[in-house]
Formats: structure tokens, C-alpha cells, sequence
């Protein structure tokens, strides 16, 4: 191999070196952009057999973790979905996290007990109490003071 041709191969692979670079930075802008952006669910498929069931976000009560599945309480009603409740959390708008295993639509909130340690036990407006735990007691006592829900107080 002569020198030319040795340069000639060196500045090609300098040129798809930063060709794809160039690529990498674009895609992680975009990764960045796109972020700040959150999917909210409106609504979610629960099968039974052979029916599949709509349970509109709106109507939920409450939300429970049953090992990898998520439990939808629905007017005494319950459905099983195959998703864990981390990402169900991220995923739903007018709801709070109480617990890593327990998401409560706020609107049902009917009274906060204090237990200890800064524990409530949440009674909701299908009649259940829930235990919430510290790790989310900052976002119930601003729920609280604020007299409202903002994304803010949920993540």
C-alpha cells in the first residue's frame, strides 16, 4: 500500500467517524427533546378469557402491585394487567402515588390520618384506607398545603 492510498483511506474513515458522530449528537437532542415529554394514559385494556374490558383512567379508585402485574380498582370492581406499577405511576395524570405499591386517583381522597413517622393512612371514597409510606409523604403534604394537583407535586 502507497502512501496516497494510505491517506486516501484515512481521511474516509475520518469522514464516516464524524459523519456518525454528527449522527449520535442529532439522535441524543432528540432523546433530550423528547424527554420533557410524558405519555399520560387515558385509558387501559384489561382481559378476562376471552373479553377484553376498557377501564377509562377517570374511573379508576385506586391502584394496587400484585408482583409483576397491577391490580386496577374500579367501583368495587378489580382487573389485572400485565404492567408493574412504576411505570402505571409515570404514565397516569390525575393520580398520586402513595406507596411504591399503591397509586390513588386524588379526587377520591376523602380523609389523611396521621399514624407515625409521617405515615397517613388514606381512606378513599370507595370506603378503603390505605398506608402511605415516608417516601411520599412530601408529595401528600404539598397536595395538602397547595389545595391542588400539579405534575410538580407527583414526580
Amino acid at each position: 500500500m502507497d502512501d496516497e492510498r494510505f491517506a486516501a483511506a484515512v481521511d474516509r474513515a475520518r469522514k464516516l467517524l464524524d459523519a456518525t458522530s454528527k449522527t449520535q449528537n442529532g439522535r441524543a437532542y432528540f432523546a433530550n427533546a423528547w424527554t420533557g415529554l410524558r405519555e399520560v394514559r387515558t385509558r387501559f385494556t384489561a382481559r378476562t378469557g376471552a373479553r377484553i374490558q376498557i377501564v377509562l383512567a377517570e374511573v379508576l379508585d385506586w391502584i394496587s402491585a400484585a408482583g409483576d402485574y397491577t391490580e386496577l380498582h374500579v367501583r368495587g370492581r378489580s382487573h389485572l394487567l400485565r404492567e408493574t406499577v412504576n411505570p402505571m405511576e409515570q404514565k397516569l395524570d390525575p393520580t398520586k402515588c402513595i406507596h411504591r405499591s399503591r397509586i390513588v386517583r386524588i379526587k377520591g381522597i376523602l380523609e389523611l390520618r396521621g399514624i407515625d413517622n409521617r405515615e397517613f393512612l388514606v381512606k378513599l371514597s370507595d370506603g378503603s384506607g390505605h398506608r402511605s409510606s415516608r417516601t411520599y409523604a412530601d408529595r401528600l403534604e404539598c397536595w395538602l398545603s397547595s389545595g391542588k394537583l400539579t405534575w410538580s407535586t407527583l414526580v
